[in-house]
C-alpha cells in the first residue's frame, strides 16, 4: 500500500470469541460500519451492548444516531479508557 495508513473494522462476539466481521479498508467510513453491522444483525439479532474504540478517526455520530434510532441497542459503549487488547500476531 506504498506506505498509507489502512484502517480495520473487527466485529468480535465477546461471549465466545467468534470474529463475526473483519473490514480492511483505506478508509472506513461510518455508513459502512453501519451495513456491517446490518447484515450481522440479519443473521443474528441485536446485540445487548455495543462497543467501540472511539478513537480520534472515529468522530462520526452516525453510528450512535443509529443505535438510537433501532431502539434495539441499549447503549454504545467507549473502550477509549479502557486498556487494549493486544492482538499481536494476528494480522
Amino acid at each position: 500500500m506504498r506506505g498509507r495508513r489502512f484502517r480495520t473494522f473487527n466485529v468480535v462476539d465477546e461471549f465466545n470469541r467468534e470474529a463475526l466481521a473483519i473490514e480492511i479498508d483505506l478508509g472506513l467510513p461510518a455508513v459502512r460500519v453501519i451495513h456491517v453491522l446490518e447484515q450481522i444483525i440479519g443473521q443474528r439479532d441485536y446485540p445487548k451492548k455495543l462497543w467501540k474504540d472511539n478513537g480520534p478517526e472515529f468522530i462520526s455520530t452516525a453510528l450512535a444516531d443509529w443505535a438510537e434510532e433501532t431502539r434495539h441497542i441499549p447503549g454504545i459503549y467507549s473502550t477509549r479508557d479502557t486498556y487494549p487488547k493486544c492482538l499481536c500476531g494476528a494480522f
